[in-house]
């Protein structure tokens, strides 16, 4: 039985000998009382667990959040780094090539042979497919991690 205005404005005690209560209607009243309250006492515990549930799986959806922006920031700064690494040999190895041919610098391309700058775009490529690859992942994680979230 639920507590509201109404129920407590219906109740109604009958006066016995036009001075006094009918003590059994009154003791009857105050038991449906005390089990009403006790229901919504019982009620208002477990809503309060479940808010402290709530609350605890909000902060390790935040903290699984975190360390996957940190995850995926390492990622892209290991491949960045990779592809540093690659793009520096590359050079190098022109260098080299060009000091082995002795020849000058070909059409502002700093003395990289076609194939060395195919080479480096293909790098390049893979460095930005990479990224979207990683930057669509972490999406996808914040998405099921919101969404788990919103479900509890």
């Amino acid at each position: 039985m639920a507590i509201t205005t109404e129920y407590l404005d219906s109740i109604r005690f009958e006066i016995a000998k036009q001075k006094y209560y009918n003590a059994n209607k009154v003791n009857a009243k105050m038991e449906e009382i005390k089990s009403a309250v006790a229901e919504l006492i019982t009620e208002n515990e477990l809503l309060r667990a479940e808010l402290v549930e709530i609350g605890s799986t909000k902060e390790k959806i935040a903290e699984l959040m975190i360390s996957t922006q940190a995850t995926a920031e390492e990622m892209l700064d290991k491949a960045r780094r990779e592809a540093e690494q690659i793009v520096a040999e590359a050079r190098c190895q022109a260098v080299s090539i060009k000091a082995e041919r002795g020849a000058g610098t070909q059409d502002g391309s700093d003395g990289l042979s076609p194939r060395q700058l195919e080479a480096i775009d293909r790098l390049n490529k893979q460095l930005d497919d990479f990224n979207v690859a990683q930057a669509t992942q972490i999406f996808r994680i914040k998405q099921a991690l919101m969404s788990l979230a919103t479900d509890k």
